[in-house]
């Protein structure tokens, strides 16, 4: 994503994004097609989706979903 295009809240932009538990409680991890856009630490998954979203109120955001190896879910 270009300066620009951040500073126009993603216009245009499609960001992907995962979230993950950690030692520090939840993590947002958002790429956009230049790399990686946000990294974001939390307690709630919903709290860290609505702050991307707040980031990026342009952006088209897709979110993943997948199980690690030691069965806990990820979004």
């Amino acid at each position: 994503m270009t300066p620009r295009n951040y500073r126009d809240g993603g216009a245009n932009a499609e960001i992907r994004f995962a979230t993950a538990a950690c030692s520090l409680g939840r993590v947002l991890v958002a790429r956009s097609d230049r790399g990686v856009c946000a990294i974001s630490l939390g307690g709630d998954v919903e709290a860290l989706r609505r702050e991307l979203q707040q980031r990026f109120p342009k952006a088209t955001l897709i979110g993943g979903t997948r199980t690690s190896n030691a069965g806990s879910p990820r979004s």
